[in-house]
């Protein structure tokens, strides 16, 4: 099965649809309340490369700024090559 929605799928392999792989921050409440389980828990999907475009730091406001902020705190260091 293919999706856009990755909570679609999420919520597919919740009813017992099939396996799904998805990143944490979609299934790890699911995993918790043990609606799902690691099939592969030594398995380690492809790290990708993230990007966050953003205007220069002179013209940042304190909005967007914020938004950065809390978008690096949620991913793990050895994730980020470099913090904004």
């Amino acid at each position: 099965m293919g999706c856009e929605a990755m909570t679609t799928i999420r919520d597919a392999a919740i009813d017992g649809l099939g396996v799904a792989i998805l990143p944490d921050h979609v299934c790890l409440e699911a995993l918790e309340a043990g609606h799902l389980v690691r099939v592969l828990p030594a398995w380690r999907g492809f790290q990708g490369i993230v990007h966050l475009v953003f205007t220069t730091r002179r013209g940042l406001s304190p909005a967007v700024r914020a938004l950065i902020d809390h978008l690096a705190a949620g991913f793990p260091r050895d994730v980020l090559s470099k913090r904004a």
